[in-house]
């Protein structure tokens, strides 16, 4: 993904690379739900799940130049993807309710992992872009990507976290809000400044949380010592 983000970084390019990021998280996180609703590994529901991730690796390779030389390829074996992937909703559905609404209730959840994706590949991008000109400023697709990239990953992790759990985490949310808040500096210093501020507001959020939930962690980790 970083690839055909980095051999066209315009707008365009930025928002046909998410266009394939989706189609590609799509695919993988259907599977992830019929996985956790099917026995894969015995008969015919075996073989068709090793033939869906034969066929994914030709989506993969294609993905660099999906929108050139190898579009059609990557058309083709996603369609193939996708039409196991019908299939096997299918059976899953067919005779059992309480696996379907399994996968009706797991669904909302999961849609908040694309972002999360997301944000990696854009940070990816800046990070790029930073380490081939840690002397210069960044143009702006890159710069945006290295700070609003880290921040679409902690407000998308705050969303998973509020879903599953029903609490706001504040001080993530104010770590994004101040990687948001760093993109008008991040075009106008050097590249390898602008890193160093987005590491700086990352390392921050993630010191004060060992710290402020060490017990926590250790009662999680170790109940047998807490015991």
């Amino acid at each position: 993904m970083t690839k055909l983000l980095t051999s066209e970084p315009t707008w365009g390019g930025f928002l046909r690379g998410m266009l394939v990021l989706a189609a590609v998280w799509w695919a993988w996180t259907t599977y992830a739900w019929l996985t956790s609703a099917i026995d894969v590994d015995e008969g015919a529901v075996r073989l068709t799940m090793l033939a869906s991730t034969a066929i994914m690796l030709g989506v993969a390779l294609a993905v660099p130049r999906a929108f050139g030389a190898d579009a059609v390829l990557f058309g083709v074996a996603y369609l193939l993807v996708r039409l196991i992937h019908f299939v096997l909703s299918a059976v899953v559905g067919r005779d059992d309710l309480v696996r379907r609404g399994v996968l009706l209730r797991f669904a909302p959840t999961s849609y908040l992992h694309l972002p999360m994706v997301a944000g990696i590949v854009l940070f990816a991008l800046g990070l790029k872009a930073t380490l081939h000109h840690v002397g210069t400023e960044l143009d702006t697709l890159p710069a945006v990507g290295l700070c609003a990239g880290a921040a679409l990953y902690l407000l998308a992790h705050i969303a998973f976290l509020w879903r599953t759990t029903g609490r706001v985490f504040r001080r993530r949310t104010a770590g994004a809000s101040l990687l948001l808040a760093l993109i008008p500096a991040a075009v106008a210093i050097p590249a390898l400044a602008a890193l160093a501020l987005v590491s700086g507001v990352c390392s921050l959020v993630v010191a004060y949380e060992a710290i402020r939930y060490r017990d926590s962690r250790v009662r999680v980790r170790h109940p047998d010592l807490v015991a």
